[in-house]
């Protein structure tokens, strides 16, 4: 009994070509469906990866099944190629404009603030020291906010402005240097100093002229 013979090598390609997109779509609807995962979860970039390298396989397949057209005829070719070249190039471009479109959020400086504040705001408040409570860490339109409180401290029975100037150079020599991306994009950074009655003391407001 003969063994049935393998199609062509460029029929087999056809094939694959309509196939890895497929698994592509597959990759993309189970990666839609963990969006809700947690933040650092690196399967998303897992399977982002895995449908990039199934769109390349179904655009390359198809271009080699298309080479074979005037050997082998269009039976059996043709159709599956241009479907698989047409499809992975379809989502090579979506893929594309999706990263292109990524880096630009990443890059977009309230974007950065946003970030910073979230993850500072996690965990508040909590005390800094004996006198002083973190409460709160916000992001404003191009700044970071930041809320203290002094926890046994009324504004009547401070020195506002000695603490204003005591405050602003300690502010200066620390947030400088612990948040440099900041002030590499432009960014400013408010801090606001309440009392033990949540009435606004100071604030001081730091950009990045400041930080030069």
């Amino acid at each position: 009994m003969t063994k049935p013979e393998k199609p062509p090598l460029h029929v087999q390609a056809a094939k694959v070509s309509w196939l890895a997109p497929l698994l592509s779509i597959v990759g993309m609807t189970i990666g839609k469906s963990r969006t809700s995962a947690a933040a650092g979860d690196p399967s998303g970039v897992i399977l982002d990866i895995l449908v990039l390298v199934f769109c390349l396989i179904g655009l390359v397949s198809g271009t080699v099944a298309l080479s074979g057209l005037r050997k082998h005829g269009r039976a059996g070719i043709l159709t599956p190629a241009l479907i698989g070249t047409v499809i992975s190039a379809i989502f090579l471009a979506i893929f594309a404009t999706n990263v292109t479109a990524g880096r630009a959020r990443a890059r977009d400086p309230q974007r950065i603030v946003e970030r910073i504040a979230e993850s500072l705001q996690s965990g508040l408040p909590k005390k800094t020291d004996a006198e002083t409570e973190l409460i709160a860490v916000r992001a404003g339109p191009r700044e970071l906010i930041f809320e203290y409180r002094l926890v046994n401290v009324s504004k009547s029975q401070v020195d506002l402005a000695a603490f204003q100037a005591e405050i602003a150079a300690e502010l200066r020599s620390k947030l400088c240097s612990e948040l440099p991306i900041l002030w590499e994009n432009e960014l400013s950074c408010r801090v606001r100093y309440l009392d033990s009655e949540a009435v606004l003391m100071t604030e001081v407001v730091l950009a990045s002229k400041d930080c030069s």
